[in-house]
């Protein structure tokens, strides 16, 4: 009742001498038991009302969880005033400021001849949402159900501008076994707004993990006026390195379902939005061997930089860590909609040996300064980032012997609306890959992406054989109504990747193939086998993009590591890689990859493709606008899988649009050091439209001497085996483009 602002006064004198230049704050949360009861989680049942209204308006402030976690964990979190020290006239940007996140069972003497087992294989998670879920926070989900094996959950830091070390997984010895995971959504809706805040999240993880976020968005700018200052974030998303032979060590994730909308005769949808960048409409993980999702974020309103030391994929494990099945159920009257930079609208990912989805929001993040030349333990320059199990820091003779294939994926007869906008927000993400992997993501549209370019790398280390453990992916009448806009926005992409990989987005991610790398490493002679891939789109399909190097349809298989690398948007034609082989003793073999369009495919910008069917033996994929393998000596050069593409009589695909280099089809099978792979088969009977100028109808690469086209008017082949029929109808310069040399 006295003076407030004198109050105020002291209160501020106080604050000022904790938060100064010559304090130092750091804090461990580590989540999970380091006792063996090999005893499950239980039954978790939850159910909302049609007329039900959750909202939430904090930071990381999520509207449902539901959680399943067997060997310990929870929920838990961490902040200091004191790590905003950037936010005060005295701060020194040489002091440390530093949070550890440890989600899963965890010991802090590196868990040597510590057990930690659990058994939820047959626990259940069930989430019934019919109500309304919104949040208006920061990192503020709106529904996050999980059923954990080895300890973990959900774990935040809320401290800004500080180093970060966050570890999804345990690093323990045990044998833990995850549980089923069911979200279903027929009517209501989930929104979210802030960043960072995925609609729907499901998890089915074996050896720990879960989620974690740290970083905030303070409102008010800092004080600081000296140089940027660096702030380093490390993170593994997998069972960690501990000392231990990885025997002892395994585990494989469980059955995850996700199903949404009714049943198409009613006029009630079901809806999930978001409206904040890196913020994923729906995610379904089963993941074996630890991992989940990380989200951090430095510099929001300072001059801190974030540098990278991240992993997607367990430092140690043995057989039996692979990804569980993955089911989705979308019915005609489902919406997903995003509105950020990053935010896809529908991932579905079955990893093995750790991994699951790491992102950034930082407005300038940076590579490590490897100006003496740093390599890694098979002589090749360190990376930044590794989506891949394994340790880079080893060579092949010294690794641990990790495995985990990437398991099925099945979504049938799915229908629905997905929309995006932003750069990178793709439609719908199918990923199964064994060997560590999954999504990393950095950056935000208003961005300072000047400094050290980040190097990625696609591909493990690991020499265990994964052989044909890797499940087929079979999509049949799928007729999702997908459009994006936005640059390198693809709309449905499908990956069967064995040995780590998957897909990296940034615009300060190096895209010079000596510094990163599509493909593993590995000094033995395992074979790392991708599986068969098969896509239907039906009659009432719609894939339309709006962006540069926006693909519609992107399907992969690809032994050896490898996937997607999207660094700073060119508009450059996409085409062949023919030039380029690096990578030394990159093995594994592709599987048969079938693509059947019936519906509309429709790409308008500069160096965009309608379909990309690929098949790759010796590592490889997609790396800015170059496709194939980046495989040198000792890598495999055999026959990977066949490519089948057919655009059926009632199928349109459409690359005319605003640009001028477009490509209706672009099917390869490839292996290593320019090899051609099997037999590919491009059918059209329906129409392809490309600009008269320098667009390509379809573009052939690879494959042998019993390559067929039916649908071309023209064709150049090395062999006159090649067979050229029409059908249909094709609009543009050139009907078909052969590259390379037909074997």
């Amino acid at each position: 009742k006295g003076d407030s602002s004198s109050v105020f006064k002291e209160l501020e004198a106080l604050g000022s001498q904790v938060i100064n230049s010559e304090n130092e704050w750091s804090a461990t949360v580590s989540m999970g038991s380091t006792v063996s009861d090999s005893q499950g989680s239980g039954q978790v049942n939850v159910v909302t009302a049609k007329d039900s209204n959750v909202l939430t308006t904090g930071n990381r402030s999520i509207g449902i969880l539901a959680q399943g976690v067997a060997g310990g964990g929870g929920k838990s979190g961490v902040s200091s005033a004191i790590s905003n020290a950037a936010y005060v006239d005295s701060f020194d940007d040489s002091i440390n400021h530093r949070v550890t996140l440890n989600v899963g069972a965890w010991h802090k003497d590196s868990g040597k001849g510590v057990e930690s087992s659990a058994n939820s294989a047959t626990s259940t998670v069930s989430v019934v949402n019919e109500g309304n879920i919104e949040t208006l926070g920061y990192a503020a989900p709106g529904l996050i159900a999980q059923e954990i094996a080895g300890g973990g959950g959900v774990a935040n830091s809320g401290a800004v501008d500080v180093n970060s070390v966050i570890n999804l997984g345990m690093n323990l010895e045990g044998q833990n076994y995850a549980g089923v995971v069911n979200v279903e959504q027929a009517y209501g809706s989930i929104l979210t707004a802030g960043h960072h805040s995925i609609g729907i999240l499901a998890q089915s993880i074996s050896g720990g993990g879960g989620y974690a976020t740290s970083g905030g968005i303070p409102v008010t700018p800092s004080t600081y006026s000296g140089t940027a200052f660096l702030r380093t974030t490390t993170a593994q998303l997998g069972v960690t390195e501990n000392d231990q032979h990885a025997g002892v060590i395994h585990g494989p994730g469980g059955r995850v379902s996700v199903s949404l909308g009714g049943d198409d005769t009613s006029d009630i949808s079901s809806n999930v939005a978001t409206a904040g960048d890196w913020s994923f409409g729906v995610v379904a993980q089963s993941l074996g061997h630890g991992g989940g999702v990380a989200q951090t974020v430095v510099g929001a309103n300072s001059t801190a930089y974030e540098t990278f030391d991240v992993q997607l994929g367990a430092g140690i494990g043995h057989d039996d860590n692979g990804g569980g099945p993955v089911f989705l159920g979308a019915s005609e009257d489902s919406v997903i909609y995003t509105q950020g930079y990053g935010s896809a609208g529908l991932v579905l990912q079955s990893v093995g040996a750790g991994g699951g989805i790491f992102t950034s929001n930082s407005s300038d993040y940076r590579g490590q300064d490897f100006a003496d030349g740093t390599t890694n333990g098979y002589g090749y320059n360190y990376k930044d980032v590794v989506l891949g199990a394994g340790d880079q820091s080893l060579s092949g003779g010294d690794q641990k012997d990790i495995s985990g294939a990437g398991g099925a994926i099945v979504a049938d007869g799915v229908k629905g609306k997905i929309t995006t906008e932003g750069m990178y927000a793709h439609g719908a993400v199918f990923q199964s890959i064994g060997g560590g992997g999954g999504i990393f993501g950095a950056g935000k549209a208003d961005g300072d992406f000047t400094g050290e370019k980040v190097r990625v790398q696609l591909g493990g280390f690991t020499d265990a054989s994964i052989e044909d453990g890797m499940e087929d992916i079979s999509l049949s009448d799928v007729n999702f109504i997908i459009e994006t806009s936005g640059d390198q926005a693809h709309g449905f992409i499908t990956q069967s990747i064995s040995n780590g990989g998957g897909i990296a987005m940034g615009e300060n991610i190096d895209n010079h193939i000596a510094n990163s790398q599509l493909g593993s490493n590995q000094k033995g002679t395992s074979d790392h086998n991708a599986a068969d891939v098969s896509v239907e789109l039906g009659a009432d399909s719609s894939i339309t993009t709006h962006g540069d190097q926006a693909h519609g349809v992107i399907v992969q298989s690809i032994g050896g590591g490898g996937g997607i690398l999207s660094a700073a948007t060119v508009t450059e034609q996409f085409a062949a890689n023919t030039n380029q082989f690096v990578q030394t003793n990159t093995h594994g073999y592709s599987g048969d990859v079938s693509v059947t369009s019936s519906g509309s495919i429709t790409v308008s910008g500069d160096g965009a493709v309608g379909i990309i069917a690929q098949s790759i033996s010796g590592g490889g994929g997609i790396f800015g606008h170059l496709a194939g393998s980046w495989g040198d000596s000792g890598s495999s050069t055999g026959k990977g899988g066949t490519v089948t593409v057919i655009n059926s009589s009632s199928g349109v695909i459409d690359a005319l649009g605003s640009s001028s280099n477009g490509i209706g089809i672009f099917a390869q099978a490839v292996a290593a050091n320019g090899s051609g792979g099997d037999t590919i088969s491009v059918t059209n009977s329906g129409k392809i439209v490309v600009d008269m100028r320098e667009g390509s109808a379809i573009v052939v690469d690879g494959g042998n001497s019993d390559n067929t086209v039916s649908g071309s008017l023209r064709a150049a082949g090395a062999s006159t085996n090649n067979v050229v029929h029409n059908h249909g109808t094709i609009v543009g310069k050139t009907a078909v483009h052969y590259t390379g040399e037909a074997k």
